[in-house]
């Protein structure tokens, strides 16, 4: 982390060949309080973390 900057980071990549139409998990790692993820212009919801769990202080899912 860089501690002066805040620190945003999508993964994984969703367009692979062969995955259309499937369900990719989306990750976000990020040293923001919450976030909310868009896919095509639609909010699929806003995650707060959990600072009392270990991998949720950073890591959010979708």
């Amino acid at each position: 982390w860089n501690k002066n900057e805040h620190t945003i980071h999508l993964l994984p990549h969703w367009t692979w060949t062969g995955r259309e139409g499937q369900v990719t998990p989306v990750y976000c790692y990020t040293d923001y309080p919450s976030a909310e993820l868009f896919v095509n212009g639609k909010s699929q919801g806003r995650i707060t973390k959990n600072k009392d769990s270990r991998l949720d202080r950073y890591r959010l899912r979708w």
